[in-house]
């Protein structure tokens, strides 16, 4: 019960002063804060109060290592909790979208993109990455930082290949990865169109010289017997 008391009083304090309009407290940090904070400060309570408790030496002993787990896990959670919140708060400072802004540019490192291609099992691999490098050599929406190319997932039908690139804004960002899309499919339907993808199925029945019915041969052979 203090636990939570002091975390009811605490908290409408915080946001009381988050409130104001000349702080970005209230959306960066008092709201990741809540949650951790309801977990620890009855966490603390207990353990404070654990050894005053008329409990057997065993039971008390169980509950204090069961409590100190929980805590060191509440602490952990309020540790993420607070270095997010001050990611919000630098990105609120700086515009990363401006692609003349150093200063958002040093903040935000880089944004990264990624661009999903579907292809059957003979795509070669190692020809596709040399070819988005030469993609984004040759376009000025890359800005040099990060690029690659691995393959993501394998099922029953694809190979999935993931492409990561980098931009200087969120707006070079968009028009990258669709200048690289196009570009890659291109070159896939241009030098291997067999690696797009394809029903297996069908083809293996083919190959195997299964009979083709073709529009021309239909019921007019069992209309007319002779």
């Amino acid at each position: 019960m203090l636990g939570l008391l002091g975390y009811v009083i605490l908290f409408k304090v915080l946001l009381r002063f988050a409130a104001r309009s000349d702080t970005s407290l209230h959306q960066a940090l008092v709201q990741r804060w809540r949650h951790p904070a309801k977990l620890l400060l009855p966490l603390l309570a207990i353990l404070l109060t654990l050894p005053s408790l008329k409990f057997p030496d065993e039971l008390t002993s169980i509950l204090q290592h069961l409590c100190s787990l929980a805590l060191i896990a509440a602490i952990a959670w309020l540790l993420a909790a607070t270095i997010l919140g001050f990611k919000e708060l630098v990105l609120l400072r700086y515009d990363v979208t401006a692609s003349d802004n150093l200063k958002a540019r040093a903040v935000s490192a880089e944004l990264l993109g990624t661009v999903t291609l579907h292809c059957d099992y003979r795509v070669p691999v190692a020809a596709v990455r040399v070819e988005l490098e030469k993609i984004l050599a040759v376009t000025d929406l890359w800005d040099g930082v990060a690029s690659g190319l691995v393959v993501l997932d394998a099922n029953d039908k694809t190979v999935v290949l993931r492409a990561l690139v980098s931009s200087e804004n969120s707006g070079k960002g968009w028009d990258l990865r669709c200048h690289v899309r196009e570009k890659l499919v291109e070159f896939l339907q241009r030098e291997y169109p067999e690696c797009l993808p394809r029903l297996r199925a069908e083809v293996d029945s083919l190959s195997k010289g299964a009979p083709h019915m073709s529009e021309n041969s239909s019921l007019d052979d069992d209309s007319n017997p002779d």
